[in-house]
């Protein structure tokens, strides 16, 4: 009997030990979709856990004016005459000289929406776009529809805003450029990087 306790405590006492080191197994996801047992420490993975929730500060620029010599590109689309008939007319750009995703649409007074994308074949910096709006209409908006673009517009003081904003640093991204009217008055903006809640609702609009 006392040999048999003996070994019984050599046993709990290992048990004890292994327990004291324990540390949980953490399971993660790899691109493959199997999974990969880690052992990490609790302290660790609330550490990597607070840095993935911190964010990078961005800061918006805005100019009153474009300068002439800011990028050919939008000189040109805001040279452009708008057509009385045209509400608002919308461009995504992109600000590299890869093309392939830009598109642009115009809506008319009627709720009539004109859509045109890239073609998608390897063009220049100067062919932004390269396909004309289609001579039917892409779909046709409803009162209401146009209605709710423009309440969109005005909570965010789109007719009083600058000619440009613009994210810091620069490079990359997308132009959205923003052609509306209100009234007699035609009113341009540029976004630069700038992702808000009307650059969001525009892009969504096809």
């Amino acid at each position: 009997m006392l040999i048999g306790s003996s070994r019984a405590s050599d046993v709990l006492g290992s048990l004890v030990e292994k327990l004291a080191v324990w540390r949980p197994i953490v399971f993660e996801t790899r691109p493959s979709g199997r999974t990969a047992a880690l052992n990490l420490p609790t302290r660790s993975m609330a550490e990597s856990a607070g840095k993935r929730r911190k964010k990078k500060l961005v800061t918006i620029e805005t100019l009153e004016h474009i300068p002439d010599d800011y990028d050919p590109r939008l000189t040109s689309i805001l040279r452009d005459a708008v057509p009385d008939d045209v509400l608002v007319s919308f461009y995504n750009m992109a600000i590299s000289e890869t093309p392939h995703g830009n598109y642009r649409w115009e809506l008319h007074r009627d709720g009539r929406l004109f859509v045109a994308y890239h073609s998608g074949e390897k063009k220049g910096i100067e062919k932004a776009f390269d396909r004309p709006l289609p001579k039917r209409p892409t779909r046709v908006l409803t009162a209401d529809d146009t209605r709710a673009l423009y309440e969109h517009l005005e909570q965010a003081n789109f007719f009083a805003q600058p000619a440009l904003h613009r994210v810091i640093p620069e490079e990359g991204g997308v132009y959205i450029i923003v052609r509306a009217r209100r009234g007699e008055q035609l009113h341009d903006v540029v976004y630069q990087k700038v992702q808000n809640p009307l650059v969001k609702y525009l892009d969504s609009i096809v």
